[in-house]
């Protein structure tokens, strides 16, 4: 309560983005004024969600750049309502966002999940650019920041640009430039040019990106590109990578789970799990685990397999990494309980990446199993892992202590840098 009063008095009328009430007049006014719409998803009692809503929809340059879009916000959440003065005349608002009711942002959060969402789980906060005629320009899930949606604001009115006939010179000389650049077999003017394609604003950038990942290219160029588009949320992506997962060469498809994991997105899950049921004993089936981990650590199925394959597996590569991938999930007691036998393994590397699971997972109950582990543990590198890990234990909340979690490569050789 106390938080949503604050927010209110932060948020005065008129100074907060102008949230429109209805979301075929939004499309209608993006037509009209042929400018791009601003889709944002908002859920309450999240940590980013509300930072998000608190601070970066309130930021005054922001809401200043906020001025040359249709602006749409969806939630699902009922909040508490503050006056706002409309055309002379006084309406009650949400508090949490401003300018909108709640029942008209939840009406907007149907019709938006309807249409550029679909069966998807929606992922909050999660940020779409869109144009008149309801193309998605850009879409980025997860926490971005006011850098990240300036960059998606310009991109799209780059393209509405383009378009018209509009096209920045200078930008498509430089295109063309970086294109020649990234086929190159000198790997430092290759490897910079396909960075600053991944840099750029422009929905020409981003669809070049995606033809260097195809087959006709060098291997050197497709794994670059691919390992440029592995950037949390990236929604843009997903079809080439997901495509890739069928690629003939075995690095290119490591390349392509690894930045799907990057990627951390639930709807690639059923792709990576297909092919680790095709191919449970290949080379790629090392990197699977780590990846639907991180894509999707609630999924009951995903955590059933990671359990199966850390208990025995027939590959003990598939082994080692579906250890280290029980560090991204929420652990139960049968979790604990498979990496407390873990430590009792007569390999080091396998007690030092149980040990480390166990410290990445922040759980009280991992600590004594760890002390008593350590009491026999002859090993001095996994004694430093497991003395590391219960000092990470301490740390309540926030990141990794940086020296624990660098103790992971002394356990584990990654075929793609992580």
């Amino acid at each position: 309560m106390l938080q949503l009063i604050l927010m209110s008095l932060l948020l005065l009328p008129g100074e907060g983005v102008s949230w429109e009430r209805d979301y075929k007049l939004a499309f209608e006014q993006a037509v009209a004024r042929n400018v791009p719409v601003f889709l944002a998803f908002n859920m309450d009692g999240e940590g980013a969600n509300d930072n998000t809503a608190r601070t970066l929809y309130q930021d005054p340059e922001f809401v200043a750049r906020s001025r040359d879009f249709v602006c749409l916000i969806a939630s699902t959440g009922k909040h508490e309502t503050r006056a706002e003065v409309v055309d002379g005349a006084e309406r009650q608002v949400c508090a949490r966002f401003g300018a909108v009711t709640c029942d008209e942002h939840l009406k907007v959060e149907i019709r938006a999940s309807e249409e550029f969402i679909g069966r998807d789980t929606v992922i909050a906060p999660q940020h779409l650019l869109i144009s008149p005629s309801r193309q998605v320009l850009a879409r980025k899930a997860y926490q971005a920041s006011k850098d990240d949606l300036f960059k998606m604001m310009t991109l799209a009115e780059k393209e509405l640009l383009r378009l018209a006939g509009k096209e920045d010179q200078a930008e498509g000389a430089r295109l063309r430039e970086l294109k020649e650049l990234a086929l190159e077999r000198n790997a430092e003017r290759r490897g910079a040019a396909i960075a600053e394609l991944g840099r750029m604003c422009s929905l020409e950038a981003r669809e070049l990106l995606f033809a260097l990942t195809g087959a006709e290219n060098m291997d050197a160029t497709r794994m670059e590109a691919i390992d440029a588009l592995a950037v949390k949320g990236n929604y843009d992506a997903l079809p080439v990578l997901r495509a890739l997962l069928k690629d003939k060469s075995s690095m290119i498809v490591k390349h392509a789970i690894v930045a799907l994991e990057k990627l951390e997105l639930p709807i690639a899950v059923p792709d990576l799990m297909k092919l680790w049921k095709k191919n449970s004993k290949s080379t790629v089936a090392k990197e699977i685990p780590r990846a639907v981990a991180h894509c999707a650590p609630d999924d009951p199925e995903v955590r059933e397999a990671i359990y199966k394959a850390a208990k025995a597996s027939q590959d003990s590569a598939v082994e080692e990494s579906a250890i280290v991938a029980m560090s991204a999930l929420r652990l139960d007691e049968e979790g604990v309980k498979i990496l407390a036998d873990k430590l009792n393994a007569r390999s080091g590397n396998t007690r030092g990446l149980a040990a480390w699971a166990l410290g990445s997972s922040k759980l009280k109950e991992a600590a004594p199993v760890l002390e008593k582990a350590l009491e026999s543990e002859s090993n001095a590198n996994v004694r430093e892992c497991m003395e590391a890990a219960l000092r990470n234990l301490q740390i309540e909340s926030g990141p990794d202590d940086p020296a624990f979690a660098n103790m992971l490569r002394r356990f584990i050789e990654d075929d793609v840098e992580r």
